[in-house]
């Protein structure tokens, strides 16, 4: 079985070309300003994954792709803090991986440099190539030379996120805090029980019947009303532009080979699955792919590829494995100051109807 990305069960899991990462590096460093793509990586809206060669690439040419007006030092610095540290980098991709795939064969008579991307998108059949180098884009359903509508649909799907994040977690706090109490007085004697239950309603009956409610309901209206006026603009745009996002996300979604081995399989699930911080077992990933045999020689036969392919499944901790492994950049946070601007930019209606 295969595991296929889609829509709301997880961040868009994308790949580049050198050229796609170098051209966002360089366009954020100037301002600076935040791109899409810095906005969904940084939000949950898109996980980069990129073979070993694309960063390695970026760092030796990104020195030739700015121009004179731009800042080199920043660039690099947005590269190694902002974009490397929130990737997850695989080191090897098995040269056997699509290799029955009709794009796969046509770009490797063309340029196999690019192999590896290529290879890396047909075997997760779950992702997305941004690419700018036309033997990428020419096959049809590989790479995306018309990348941004993407990455503006991935991180208007993280403010889809954060919005409901902003809904339910007080909402949730003030569920999980009624329980808390009520599962602490269910512990004590029937007595206790009856007790706080009775001064509970003669506490709501005085606060109804003093009038406080009444004015506690209309002294809350307004600032009701200025919550809608203030939220309502953006959140509309950004239901909105969820639809057109869904367009673009079936449109552009690599496909899977048609003919895959056990390797493809396993990078899908564990694509789609894992995470540094919850690396699987054999058995767990065993259980999520359909095969021959029973689970236990599925489990040895997928435990075997994982072991044959060490730079490729990687061992986080004792028989727990993850596609890839984390840069080993450090991580730094957004710019407040870009955070709002890029906020502003994003929803020009809303800006301009509260000034």
């Amino acid at each position: 079985m295969l595991r296929r990305w889609v829509r709301g069960s997880g961040p868009a899991i994308i790949i580049t070309d050198t050229g796609a990462l170098m051209g966002d590096v360089v366009r954020s460093s100037r301002g600076p300003a935040l791109t899409s793509l810095l906005w969904a990586i940084h939000n949950d809206g898109a996980q980069l994954v990129l073979p070993r060669h694309v960063v390695d690439e970026v760092e030796g040419r990104l020195q030739r792709r700015v121009t004179q007006t731009d800042d080199l030092d920043l660039a690099f610095r947005r590269l190694r803090t902002l974009y490397l540290p929130y990737a997850t980098v695989i080191d090897e991709i098995p040269g056997h991986w699509g290799a029955g795939d009709v794009r796969v064969l046509t770009l490797a008579a063309r340029d196999p440099s690019d192999l590896p991307a290529a290879r890396l998108a047909v075997a997760l059949g779950c992702a997305y190539l941004f690419a700018e180098d036309p033997d990428l884009c020419d096959s049809p359903g590989l790479g995306v030379s018309e990348w941004l509508p993407i990455a503006h649909a991935a991180a208007n799907d993280a403010e889809v996120t954060m919005a409901s994040v902003g809904v339910g977690l007080p909402l949730t706090v003030t569920t999980e805090s009624i329980r808390a109490a009520w599962r602490g007085v269910s512990k004590t004697q029937r007595e206790v029980q009856l007790v706080v239950v009775g001064v509970v309603v003669l506490l709501a009956f005085w606060f109804i019947a003093s009038g406080r409610a009444r004015r506690t309901y209309e002294g809350s209206r307004p600032v009701a009303r200025n919550l809608v006026d203030a939220l309502g603009p953006p959140l509309k745009e950004i239901s909105e532009r969820r639809s057109v996002g869904r367009e673009v996300f079936a449109r552009t979604l690599v496909s899977p080979s048609a003919q895959r081995c056990i390797g493809e399989v396993i990078a899908n699930v564990l694509a789609t699955e894992s995470t540094i911080e919850e690396p699987m077992l054999a058995a767990d990933v065993a259980r999520s792919i359909d095969g021959c045999g029973n689970l236990k020689q599925r489990t040895q036969a997928v435990r075997a590829e994982l072991r044959a392919y060490p730079d490729t499944f990687v061992e986080v901790t004792r028989g727990r494995f993850m596609l890839g492994r984390p840069s080993g950049y450090p991580r730094a946070d957004l710019d407040r100051t870009e955070v709002l601007d890029f906020l502003r930019r994003s929803h020009p209606r809303s800006a301009s109807s509260t000034q």
